[in-house]
Protein backbone atom coordinates (compact mmCIF):
# COMPACT_ATOMS: atom_id res chain seq x y z
CA UNK A 1 0.00 0.00 0.00
CA UNK A 2 1.49 3.39 -0.91
CA UNK A 3 0.92 6.65 -3.08
CA UNK A 4 1.05 6.09 -7.00
CA UNK A 5 2.40 8.85 -8.86
CA UNK A 6 2.48 8.98 -12.44
CA UNK A 7 4.10 11.63 -14.83
CA UNK A 8 0.99 12.42 -17.06
CA UNK A 9 2.88 12.68 -20.55
CA UNK A 10 0.70 11.19 -23.30
CA UNK A 11 1.39 8.17 -25.05
CA UNK A 12 0.10 4.89 -26.87
CA UNK A 13 -0.11 2.85 -23.57
CA UNK A 14 -2.10 5.54 -22.08
CA UNK A 15 -4.43 6.22 -24.89
CA UNK A 16 -5.16 2.13 -25.29
CA UNK A 17 -5.56 1.50 -21.95
CA UNK A 18 -6.36 5.04 -20.03
CA UNK A 19 -4.02 6.17 -17.56
CA UNK A 20 -6.18 4.43 -14.72
CA UNK A 21 -6.41 1.28 -16.58
CA UNK A 22 -2.76 0.92 -16.83
CA UNK A 23 -1.88 2.02 -13.35
CA UNK A 24 -4.81 -0.68 -12.43
CA UNK A 25 -3.08 -3.74 -14.65
CA UNK A 26 0.49 -2.69 -13.30
CA UNK A 27 -0.62 -2.64 -9.32
CA UNK A 28 -2.68 -5.94 -10.51
CA UNK A 29 -0.11 -7.83 -11.88
CA UNK A 30 2.36 -7.17 -9.27
CA UNK A 31 0.15 -8.09 -6.59
CA UNK A 32 -0.67 -11.39 -8.76
CA UNK A 33 3.37 -12.13 -9.43
CA UNK A 34 3.34 -12.07 -5.58
CA UNK A 35 0.55 -14.08 -4.78
CA UNK A 36 1.97 -16.74 -6.96
CA UNK A 37 5.64 -16.60 -5.55
CA UNK A 38 3.58 -17.57 -2.15
CA UNK A 39 1.23 -20.05 -3.56
CA UNK A 40 4.60 -21.72 -5.00
CA UNK A 41 6.49 -21.67 -1.53
CA UNK A 42 3.62 -23.34 0.15
CA UNK A 43 3.15 -26.02 -2.81
CA UNK A 44 -0.80 -24.69 -3.13
CA UNK A 45 -2.51 -26.30 -6.42
CA UNK A 46 -5.41 -24.28 -5.60
CA UNK A 47 -6.47 -21.55 -7.75
CA UNK A 48 -4.89 -18.21 -6.54
CA UNK A 49 -6.71 -15.32 -5.85
CA UNK A 50 -6.22 -12.05 -3.95
CA UNK A 51 -8.74 -9.57 -2.68
CA UNK A 52 -8.33 -5.85 -3.90
CA UNK A 53 -9.80 -2.58 -1.91
CA UNK A 54 -10.96 0.29 -4.47
CA UNK A 55 -11.58 3.70 -2.76
CA UNK A 56 -14.26 5.15 -4.76
CA UNK A 57 -13.91 9.06 -4.99
CA UNK A 58 -16.00 10.09 -2.55
CA UNK A 59 -13.98 8.24 -0.20
CA UNK A 60 -16.20 4.76 -0.28
CA UNK A 61 -14.19 1.61 -0.04
CA UNK A 62 -15.24 -1.18 -2.17
CA UNK A 63 -13.41 -4.59 -1.99
CA UNK A 64 -13.61 -7.26 -5.00
CA UNK A 65 -11.62 -10.58 -5.19
CA UNK A 66 -9.31 -11.18 -8.76
CA UNK A 67 -8.63 -14.29 -9.78
CA UNK A 68 -4.38 -14.18 -10.94
CA UNK A 69 -4.92 -16.04 -14.10
CA UNK A 70 -7.89 -13.65 -15.54
CA UNK A 71 -5.06 -10.64 -14.02
CA UNK A 72 -1.83 -11.82 -16.02
CA UNK A 73 -4.03 -12.47 -19.18
CA UNK A 74 -5.35 -8.81 -18.78
CA UNK A 75 -1.62 -7.68 -18.29
CA UNK A 76 -0.57 -9.40 -20.98
CA UNK A 77 -1.23 -6.21 -22.78
CA UNK A 78 1.34 -4.33 -21.27
CA UNK A 79 4.51 -6.12 -22.94
CA UNK A 80 2.73 -5.53 -26.37
CA UNK A 81 2.90 -1.90 -25.33
CA UNK A 82 6.14 -1.94 -23.34
CA UNK A 83 8.43 -1.02 -26.27
CA UNK A 84 6.56 2.34 -26.62
CA UNK A 85 8.66 3.39 -23.27
CA UNK A 86 11.79 3.33 -24.83
CA UNK A 87 13.18 7.03 -25.57
CA UNK A 88 9.69 8.28 -23.97
CA UNK A 89 10.66 11.50 -22.08
CA UNK A 90 8.59 10.47 -19.25
CA UNK A 91 10.43 7.61 -18.50
CA UNK A 92 12.35 8.30 -15.27
CA UNK A 93 13.76 4.72 -14.52
CA UNK A 94 14.52 3.69 -18.06
CA UNK A 95 12.41 0.90 -17.52
CA UNK A 96 9.16 0.10 -19.09
CA UNK A 97 5.97 2.36 -17.77
CA UNK A 98 8.97 4.12 -15.81
CA UNK A 99 6.73 7.35 -15.12
CA UNK A 100 4.65 5.80 -12.67
CA UNK A 101 6.71 6.09 -9.38
CA UNK A 102 5.45 4.64 -6.20
CA UNK A 103 5.69 5.97 -2.09
CA UNK A 104 5.74 2.77 0.20
CA UNK A 105 3.55 2.86 3.60
CA UNK A 106 4.58 3.89 6.29
CA UNK A 107 6.44 6.44 5.91
CA UNK A 108 9.57 6.59 8.27
CA UNK A 109 10.25 8.76 10.85
CA UNK A 110 13.59 9.47 9.71
CA UNK A 111 11.71 10.58 5.99
CA UNK A 112 9.43 13.04 7.87
CA UNK A 113 12.66 14.78 9.62
CA UNK A 114 14.49 15.13 6.41
CA UNK A 115 11.52 16.64 5.03
CA UNK A 116 11.67 19.84 7.46
CA UNK A 117 15.37 19.85 7.34
CA UNK A 118 15.14 20.74 3.45
CA UNK A 119 12.35 23.61 3.93
CA UNK A 120 13.33 27.06 3.77
CA UNK A 121 14.55 29.45 6.46
CA UNK A 122 15.24 33.54 6.19
CA UNK A 123 18.64 32.68 4.33
CA UNK A 124 16.49 33.00 1.44
CA UNK A 125 13.84 35.76 2.17
CA UNK A 126 11.49 35.86 -0.56
CA UNK A 127 10.69 32.09 -0.90
CA UNK A 128 11.03 31.43 2.89
CA UNK A 129 7.92 34.34 2.88
CA UNK A 130 6.19 32.59 0.03
CA UNK A 131 6.24 28.94 2.03
CA UNK A 132 4.83 30.86 5.22
CA UNK A 133 2.23 32.74 2.93
CA UNK A 134 1.27 29.31 0.94
CA UNK A 135 0.17 28.12 4.62
CA UNK A 136 -2.25 30.97 5.85
CA UNK A 137 -3.59 31.96 2.45
CA UNK A 138 -4.75 28.30 0.85
CA UNK A 139 -5.51 27.59 5.17
CA UNK A 140 -3.76 24.16 5.03
CA UNK A 141 -4.16 22.76 8.43
CA UNK A 142 -2.84 18.66 7.85
CA UNK A 143 -6.16 17.68 9.17
CA UNK A 144 -6.72 15.07 6.74
CA UNK A 145 -3.22 13.49 7.08
CA UNK A 146 -3.90 13.65 10.79
CA UNK A 147 -6.59 11.69 10.26
CA UNK A 148 -3.96 8.91 8.64
CA UNK A 149 -1.74 9.47 11.30
CA UNK A 150 -4.42 8.29 13.53
CA UNK A 151 -4.67 4.94 11.80
CA UNK A 152 -0.76 3.86 13.68
CA UNK A 153 1.92 2.41 11.98
CA UNK A 154 -0.52 1.97 8.08
CA UNK A 155 0.61 5.23 6.72
CA UNK A 156 3.43 7.14 8.96
CA UNK A 157 5.89 4.98 10.94
CA UNK A 158 5.33 7.77 14.00
CA UNK A 159 2.02 8.39 15.31
CA UNK A 160 3.14 11.95 16.74
CA UNK A 161 3.14 14.78 14.59
CA UNK A 162 6.57 16.21 13.99
CA UNK A 163 6.93 20.09 13.23
CA UNK A 164 9.60 22.44 12.57
CA UNK A 165 9.39 26.02 14.70
CA UNK A 166 9.51 28.98 13.14
CA UNK A 167 8.99 32.49 14.48
CA UNK A 168 5.77 33.02 12.60
CA UNK A 169 4.51 29.99 12.72
CA UNK A 170 5.11 25.73 13.34
CA UNK A 171 5.72 23.88 10.07
CA UNK A 172 4.33 20.46 10.38
CA UNK A 173 4.75 17.47 8.20
CA UNK A 174 0.95 16.76 8.26
CA UNK A 175 0.76 20.21 6.56
CA UNK A 176 4.07 18.96 4.13
CA UNK A 177 1.77 15.89 3.16
CA UNK A 178 -1.42 17.75 2.61
CA UNK A 179 0.37 20.46 0.31
CA UNK A 180 2.21 17.35 -1.48
CA UNK A 181 -0.26 14.85 -1.75
CA UNK A 182 -3.66 15.34 -0.64
CA UNK A 183 -4.48 18.62 -3.34
CA UNK A 184 -5.33 16.29 -6.16
CA UNK A 185 -3.21 16.09 -9.73
CA UNK A 186 0.37 18.23 -9.31
CA UNK A 187 0.03 20.94 -11.69
CA UNK A 188 3.65 22.40 -12.85
CA UNK A 189 3.48 25.84 -11.11
CA UNK A 190 2.73 24.07 -8.01
CA UNK A 191 5.63 20.93 -8.91
CA UNK A 192 8.24 23.46 -9.07
CA UNK A 193 6.93 25.63 -5.94
CA UNK A 194 7.41 21.88 -4.12
CA UNK A 195 10.82 21.28 -5.65
CA UNK A 196 11.62 24.67 -4.20
CA UNK A 197 10.54 24.44 -0.98
CA UNK A 198 11.93 20.60 -0.67
CA UNK A 199 15.60 22.00 -1.93
CA UNK A 200 15.45 19.73 -4.76
CA UNK A 201 16.72 22.52 -7.30
CA UNK A 202 18.71 25.34 -6.19
CA UNK A 203 16.67 28.56 -4.46
CA UNK A 204 20.11 30.52 -3.85
CA UNK A 205 19.71 34.25 -4.24
CA UNK A 206 15.72 33.64 -6.14
CA UNK A 207 14.19 37.27 -6.02
CA UNK A 208 10.63 37.68 -6.95
CA UNK A 209 10.84 37.92 -10.92
CA UNK A 210 12.97 34.32 -11.05
CA UNK A 211 10.27 33.02 -8.86
CA UNK A 212 7.21 34.52 -10.94
CA UNK A 213 9.61 33.48 -14.05
CA UNK A 214 9.64 29.88 -12.95
CA UNK A 215 6.20 29.61 -12.04
CA UNK A 216 4.90 31.01 -15.43
CA UNK A 217 7.79 28.21 -16.92
CA UNK A 218 9.39 31.26 -19.01
CA UNK A 219 12.87 29.86 -19.27
CA UNK A 220 13.90 27.51 -22.11
CA UNK A 221 14.28 24.15 -20.89
CA UNK A 222 18.00 24.26 -21.68
CA UNK A 223 18.10 27.16 -19.65
CA UNK A 224 16.31 25.96 -16.73
CA UNK A 225 18.33 22.51 -16.23
CA UNK A 226 21.62 24.19 -16.58
CA UNK A 227 20.25 27.41 -14.07
CA UNK A 228 18.31 24.59 -12.00
CA UNK A 229 19.98 22.04 -12.14
CA UNK A 230 18.42 18.70 -9.53
CA UNK A 231 19.71 18.36 -6.01
CA UNK A 232 18.24 15.31 -4.72
CA UNK A 233 19.64 12.10 -6.24
CA UNK A 234 19.08 9.32 -3.92
CA UNK A 235 21.67 7.46 -1.92
CA UNK A 236 23.03 4.79 -0.52
CA UNK A 237 22.24 5.93 2.62
CA UNK A 238 19.03 6.80 1.92
CA UNK A 239 15.84 4.41 3.82
CA UNK A 240 13.17 3.33 2.20
CA UNK A 241 11.25 6.41 2.42
CA UNK A 242 13.59 9.23 1.44
CA UNK A 243 14.20 7.53 -1.80
CA UNK A 244 10.88 7.48 -2.71
CA UNK A 245 10.48 10.95 -1.43
CA UNK A 246 13.09 11.77 -3.73
CA UNK A 247 12.07 9.82 -6.90
CA UNK A 248 8.96 12.12 -6.17
CA UNK A 249 10.62 15.08 -6.78
CA UNK A 250 12.17 13.69 -9.79
CA UNK A 251 9.15 12.84 -11.20
CA UNK A 252 8.42 16.45 -10.73
CA UNK A 253 11.36 17.95 -11.92
CA UNK A 254 10.67 15.92 -15.19
CA UNK A 255 7.01 16.93 -15.68
CA UNK A 256 7.64 20.23 -15.19
CA UNK A 257 9.81 20.13 -18.03
CA UNK A 258 7.57 19.02 -19.74
CA UNK A 259 4.32 21.00 -18.63
CA UNK A 260 2.45 17.95 -17.47
CA UNK A 261 0.51 17.47 -14.09
CA UNK A 262 1.33 14.57 -11.90
CA UNK A 263 -1.57 12.23 -10.91
CA UNK A 264 -1.84 10.72 -7.68
CA UNK A 265 -3.60 8.21 -6.00
CA UNK A 266 -2.74 7.97 -2.63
Amino acid sequence: MGIDTIVNYPCLPKQELSTEGLLGRLKNRERARHVLEIYKEQGSTDQAGFEVVYRAADGREESKILDVQTVMQEAEILDELAPHCSGCPANLTGKPYGCVGYINYPISNNAEMWLLHQLPDATDPVLFLMFHRSIKEFGYTGAAARQLRDQVGVFFDNPDTLARRYTQLDVTTDVLFEMSFQLGPIQPAHGIMLLLFFNAIPRDNIGPDVLMGLMKRELDMTTFNEQFPFLQPTTAADDHSIRDLKQFMWSLYVAYQLDVMVLLDI
